[in-house]
């Protein structure tokens, strides 16, 4: 851990609000980041497509958290979280599933493949940010993309000032 740096007590409902809203906040710190580096992405393939994965990722789990007030574990109540999107994904309320499932556009696939191309996203941020180590990468990028507008447009509505849900 950075010197200095404390983790933060997830404690009540008021804690995993924050918490939530951090996450948010630095979700859109990254969103930020690749919004302005769309035009870098043919020079810095696996930069760009390591800050959308991860801008997904925190979108996510912002969601994740205000909703449900818990952590992301893989195994229950502690250990690592979770970094897998779909996985992400499916821990979320159905709902809130349907709803983001509903407002993506899937330009390049039917909409009845919208699950298996969340799968082959799945680490996306590991691959990418790992890049290095493989010899050969690709995905789809329009879903990826697709999917991060949606999770940024979903997300400016849940945390919108003076949202009563």
């Amino acid at each position: 851990m950075a010197h200095g740096c404390r983790d933060r007590q997830l404690n009540t409902i008021d804690d995993f609000e924050s918490f939530a809203l951090s996450t948010y906040k630095s979700a859109n710190d990254f969103y930020n980041v690749v919004d302005h580096s769309m035009d870098l992405l043919t020079q810095y393939p696996d930069a760009v497509l390591t800050n959308i994965a991860f801008s997904i990722e925190l979108f996510l789990k912002s969601i994740f958290y205000k909703q449900t007030h818990m952590k992301c574990f893989k195994n229950g109540n502690r250990g690592p979280e979770i970094h897998n999107l779909s996985q992400i994904f499916h821990r979320l309320p159905d709902e809130i599933q349907k709803e983001i499932t509903r407002l993506h556009p899937c330009s390049n696939i039917t909409k009845d493949r919208f699950e298996i191309s969340l799968e082959h996203i799945g680490d996306i941020y590991t691959v990418f940010r790992y890049s290095n180590e493989k010899t050969f990468l690709s995905c789809n990028l329009q879903f990826v993309v697709e999917f991060l507008l949606v999770l940024k447009y979903f997300s400016d509505k849940l945390f919108s000032v003076g949202n009563t849900e």
